[in-house]
């Protein structure tokens, strides 16, 4: 019964510790397609009055989401962690190292250190 009672309590905590990740994770698209806007050049004619005040937006929103836990996992140049990273493509590199990532098509992210989102990337061969 005491093993049960502890079990349980451990179990609240750990809802209650985790129970912003699914709200996270619904909000992820938004800032896929926010930084799609930011880095897309084909709309930047007419768009530069707009730029400063979306970047601002968009970086208050990340320093929001890194002070309640979400890290966006960094991919770009580390080595091939299938854990970390969904391998989409690979491609043939003479100037990176085997099993490297050489280009992220979508940013993955943790949420106090539970994976919610693998990055997509492209490995080197």
């Amino acid at each position: 019964m005491v093993n049960f009672k502890r079990r349980l309590t451990e179990e609240k905590i750990k809802d209650r510790q985790f129970a912003n990740a699914d709200i996270f994770k619904s909000l992820l698209p938004v800032m896929d397609h926010f930084d799609m806007l930011l880095k897309n050049e084909k709309i930047k004619p007419g768009f530069e009055t707009f730029e400063p005040a979306l970047k601002k937006l968009y970086d208050q929103y990340l320093n929001v989401f890194q002070a309640q836990g979400l890290e966006m996992i960094e991919a770009l140049h580390q080595p091939f962690d299938p854990t970390l990273h969904e391998a989409v493509m690979s491609e043939a590199s003479p100037e990176h190292d085997p099993q490297t990532v050489i280009e992220v098509f979508q940013p993955g992210y943790k949420y106090k250190e539970r994976l919610l989102r693998p990055a997509m990337v492209k490995v080197s061969e």
